[in-house]
């Protein structure tokens, strides 16, 4: 006697249909089938799950680290916090997946750090941001490259970590700096020359690319009458 709600396809008409099947004369042994055509749902079930496995491919498949969150919002409206929808696979295996938690509660620094108030000027104006900026909290610590852009009521977040790059630039501006101050300060003349070659590679002359201040004091040539010169 118990109703039964069941999906069925229907291969010969290529339909699906939800059946309610319940009783309808219990003495005479007599059941009701309703049929409803979901054929349409089901397609559009189908393809939606398609488009989530294909996007979930792409955002895996991605060297960039990519979020996507939904604003939290007071009955005012008010955007008082995000929430994590979706994490990638370059975020999972790297600091675990986050969907269902609150940014400010696991990473309160970004409203010190300035992200924060991008993040709302984003969601305020539609209009993407992207910067690059160092992030030393919580559990991260390097140079992040990052596009925000809105998303419904919410923003993704696509971001490069240029830790390493930027460490390299660091070093490579420190080392220029030593040079150049080790080339400013010593006592030998020192003289950067380029050599010039006429067609058949024969070495002719030489143009005077740099020169330090003991080259000035030594030979009594100034740079401005060097530098660019044969």
């Amino acid at each position: 006697g118990e109703a039964i709600r069941v999906e069925e396809s229907e291969a010969v008409l290529g339909r699906v249909f939800d059946l309610n099947i319940f009783t309808l004369d219990r003495e005479r042994n007599h059941v009701a089938v309703l049929f409803t055509n979901i054929t349409e749902r089901r397609r559009t079930e189908q393809n939606l799950l398609q488009s989530n496995e294909l996007l979930r491919a792409t955002f895996d498949s991605s060297s960039q680290i990519i979020q996507l969150f939904k604003a939290v919002r007071t009955d005012a409206g008010e955007i008082v916090d995000f929430e994590w929808l979706l994490t990638n696979k370059a975020w999972d295996d790297r600091w675990g997946p986050n969907a269902g938690k609150r940014l400010l509660a696991e990473n309160p620094a970004v409203a010190e750090s300035g992200v924060w108030a991008m993040l709302i000027e984003v969601m305020e104006t539609g209009d993407p941001i992207t910067h690059e900026h160092y992030y030393n909290h919580e559990q991260f610590d390097g140079w992040f490259y990052q596009t925000i852009a809105k998303a419904n009521d919410g923003v993704l977040l696509s971001t490069l970590d240029i830790t390493d790059l930027k460490r390299a630039e660091i070093a490579l501006r420190e080392s220029e700096e030593k040079y150049r101050s080790l080339f400013e300060t010593m006592s030998q003349g020192y003289v950067e020359l380029e050599v010039l070659r006429d067609s058949t590679g024969r070495a002719v002359d030489h143009r005077y690319l740099e020169v330090n201040p003991a080259f000035e004091r030594l030979f009594g040539i100034p740079a401005a009458v060097a530098v660019g010169h044969a």
